[in-house]
């Protein structure tokens, strides 16, 4: 495991832990799978956390019933609009994208509005409105760095534009 501290500032600490593991593969060596956790207390959580389903689909699985607190649908919008205030990334980009197109009818973008107003102010970040985002030069970052940003995340990289 390799553990990093991100942000040591108090009340604002921040840590970055990588976990490698063996996968049913069983793949030795420096190229295990890696599973990435981001640990912070300076964030606000402004919707009550959803409840899902562990997906598991394998045999052992028969009569196990987990659930995990995940963020809902309109907290993980205003998060990731949150994200593409304070850095250009292609796949903060997609994400949002993705959830615009995956969750029209589930999406409450008013409310999401709201929490990424709440978020702004518990940052102290500035923010004048939609128009921040599509600036000439974070289209022009998002266009050079697509492919090479997503091809490992995703199976088929959609063509930016």
């Amino acid at each position: 495991m390799d553990l990093r501290t991100l942000r040591d500032v108090p009340g604002e600490e921040a840590h970055r832990g990588r976990i490698a593991y063996m996968g049913p593969l069983g793949r030795l060596g420096s190229d295990r799978p890696r599973t990435k956790l981001d640990l912070t207390i300076y964030e606000t959580l402004v919707l009550p956390p959803k409840h899902r389903s562990v997906n598991h689909p394998y045999s052992d699985a028969e009569g196990l019933s987990l659930t995990v607190p995940v963020y809902a649908l309109d907290e993980m919008l205003a998060e990731k609009l949150l994200a593409m205030l304070r850095r250009v990334r292609a796949r903060d980009l997609y994400d949002v994208w993705q959830l615009l197109t995956r969750y029209t009818e589930t999406l409450d973008l008013e409310r999401a509005g709201h929490v990424l107003a709440e978020k702004v102010r518990f940052k102290g970040f500035v923010f004048g409105g939609a128009t921040d985002f599509p600036t000439p030069e974070n289209r022009e970052i998002w266009a050079q760095s697509w492919e090479a940003s997503l091809r490992r995340q995703v199976p088929v990289v959609t063509e930016y534009g």
